[in-house]
């Protein structure tokens, strides 16, 4: 599986997005992971996940924009190049759109 890994803002606060090719699957996915989610009461962080499977990039495009995320070309392309190569085991990290001075 390809593994292609940004963080950005979104409507959640800030996000980390993991998409690509699943090989085996035969499908588009991706993962929005809330990086602003509150300690709870034993002082431990939640990791709440959303999951999707996709059977194109544009429909992974829109359901990403409703959210207030958007996907960065160079990431597109390389999903796109995943895609068409059956590719797996490839790990990118596309950054952040921010400076890094504001992550935390």
């Amino acid at each position: 599986m390809s593994q292609n890994t940004y963080v950005t803002a979104s409507v959640l606060g800030r996000v980390r997005v993991r998409a690509g090719w699943d090989a085996p699957l035969q499908e588009i996915y991706c993962s929005v992971e809330p990086l602003d989610v509150q300690a709870d009461f034993d002082g431990q962080t939640p990791r709440c996940f959303l999951e999707f499977a996709y059977a194109d990039i544009p429909s992974m495009i829109a359901s990403l924009a409703e959210g207030g995320i958007m996907l960065p070309a160079d990431m597109r392309q390389a999903i796109e190049s995943d895609v068409r190569a059956g590719a797996g085991n490839v790990i990118r990290d596309f950054g952040a759109d921010w400076p890094s001075s504001q992550l935390h």
